[in-house]
């Protein structure tokens, strides 16, 4: 078994710059949203991130920053799945989760969606930063 510095080195060295572990026991989400919903085994969520460079987000056109946001989308969620295969050969189960979740949970009249786990309170929860007004997580060094 490998400890959680271990899992931290493997995630940074896949190219995260963020990584932090939540037991599930902090997820107090409602029933059909929590880590157990989505593994009944599951014991801690590892959550990580990797930055958006920032002058995408000031461009006139909002084109240049979807672009770059579906890119870095796309190197997290093979991340995560390289992530598994890593700490599956040391013998921990692991289940990765998209990092654009498509919405099981819809309600039209309100057009509100839900993913199957809310990766910003996921981030909180690890220690990565904390929840701004807007609700999005905000971290000290990367925003």
């Amino acid at each position: 078994m490998i400890d959680s510095k271990k899992v931290k080195d493997i995630v940074r060295s896949l190219g995260a710059d963020l990584c932090g572990i939540a037991p599930v026991e902090r997820f107090k989400a409602p029933k059909g949203f929590r880590p157990n919903d989505i593994y009944k085994d599951c014991k801690s969520v590892i959550v990580f991130a990797k930055r958006l460079p920032t002058e995408p987000l000031f461009a006139s056109n909002c084109v240049p920053y979807t672009w770059v946001n579906n890119i870095i989308n796309q190197k997290v969620d093979g991340l995560g799945i390289e992530l598994s295969f890593g700490i599956e050969g040391q013998g921990i189960r692991a289940v990765p989760i998209p990092s654009d979740d498509p919405y099981e949970h819809w309600e039209p009249e309100r057009s509100y969606g839900r993913a199957i786990l809310s990766l910003r309170h996921a981030g909180y929860l690890a220690g990565l930063g904390v929840l701004g007004k807007n609700t999005l997580l905000i971290n000290k060094e990367l925003g």
